[in-house]
């Protein structure tokens, strides 16, 4: 018999090519990272902290799991107010605006407290606010919040219209009022985090071994009063930041990550300095870059940002020190990880309701359909 050979031609690498008999091949490589997020890409917030006698998630003012105000919000029903930072470029994606169901918080620490105030959070009502601590006042403290108010506390932004209304506590539906009288509302208490924390040990230690694609070299630190464009290649980019000793700062700046559908990029912040942002957008480009395909990775280093707008970009801070993500006047579209999550005015959700995508199995899949093969293949990862 006859062996009929597939001669392909490779027309953009990785992408399309065609074979001998005219069909088109689509190849799709499915760009992951080498670490596994099954349960991580569930929470908007996680927090490591392992010492009692603080606060490990504080949030106070508007929402979580939505962005119901126009981008930049500029005080708009209620706040926050970010006008002072930049313009949003014309190159960059679009910004989340509406309620994403996706404000899920973990809190890892038996003895860690989930505190809120006049906060509305959307989540899924099958996740929630899942504390490790027992039900009692050291572990949970909130006053005037809500939990899935299905009145839209603390407003009614439709970013259909443009148009909405504020809702104050006494507007909000009571029952959804997280508080012992209701039996907390969303939230779990007991909860046994053991395989989360495991997944972000084997995350921390894979982003640490991965070899470095590039660079970002600052002698003081700063991208300031400019746009800042990085633009991704293909596959998996690990690109460390070099500050010189300082702390990496955003000042009245945009910073762009621009890059296709199969480009995933991890900046890993070099030393025990901290990042900071004052008036400044980090932001995805307009070429395809999926929204949950970026991350600001740390062991040692502190996030402290201020009127700030966020898309699709993750902050994670792993190891062996305490550290913070502190944010005030911020909007947008995120993921943070730190042993302590501390938040004021600010509404944000959690990209397309997920952190970074799960590794598929199986590793490899055909699909065949009329005239076209698709092939699913698995990218070799940079380990």
């Amino acid at each position: 018999m006859k062996r009929l050979t597939l001669n392909l031609l490779f027309l953009s690498a990785a992408r399309l090519c065609t074979c001998a008999w005219g069909f088109p091949v689509v190849i799709d490589p499915t760009i992951q990272y080498p670490f596994d997020v099954t349960q991580i890409s569930q929470y908007l917030i996680i927090t490591t902290n392992q010492e009692s006698g603080n606060s490990d998630v504080s949030v106070s003012n508007f929402e979580l799991g939505a962005n119901k105000a126009p981008v930049p919000a500029q005080g708009a029903f209620g706040g926050p107010d970010i006008s002072s930072q930049p313009g949003v470029p014309s190159y960059a994606a679009d910004i989340f605006e509406g309620v994403g169901y996706n404000g899920n918080v973990a809190v890892t620490d038996p003895n860690g407290k989930f505190d809120l105030s006049n906060v509305g959070i959307y989540a899924d009502p099958e996740t929630g606010i899942r504390l490790a601590g027992s039900r009692s006042s050291d572990t949970i403290g909130c006053s005037n919040s809500f939990f899935n108010d299905p009145n839209m506390y603390p407003n009614t932004y439709d970013p259909l219209t443009g148009s909405g209304q504020i809702v104050n506590q006494n507007q909000a539906d009571q029952s959804t009022k997280i508080s012992s009288s209701n039996d907390y509302p969303g939230v779990s208490f007991n909860y046994d985090h053991s395989g989360l924390l495991v997944e972000l040990s084997a995350a921390r230690d894979s982003i640490n071994n991965l070899v470095s694609t590039g660079s970002i070299t600052r002698s003081n630190g700063e991208i300031k009063d400019q746009t800042y464009t990085f633009y991704a290649d293909d596959g998996v980019n690990v690109v460390d930041i070099y500050t010189n000793g300082n702390d990496f700062k955003l000042q009245n700046a945009n910073f762009v990550i621009q890059g296709s559908e199969f480009s995933k990029v991890i900046f890993r912040i070099t030393g025990d300095k901290n990042m900071l942002i004052d008036n400044a957008n980090i932001l995805l480009g307009d070429g395809g870059i999926d929204y949950t395909s970026v991350m600001f990775f740390s062991e040692h280093n502190n996030y402290d940002f201020s009127n700030a707008i966020l898309s699709g970009v993750a902050f994670w801070s792993l190891g062996e020190e305490k550290t913070t993500i502190s944010m005030s006047n911020v909007q947008g579209c995120t993921q943070l990880i730190a042993d302590v999550v501390e938040l004021d005015n600010v509404r944000l959700s959690q990209c397309q309701g997920a952190g970074f995508t799960p590794i598929p199995e199986p590793a490899t899949a055909i699909l065949f359909t009329i005239g076209t093969v698709l092939i699913r293949k698995r990218v070799p990862l940079l380990l």
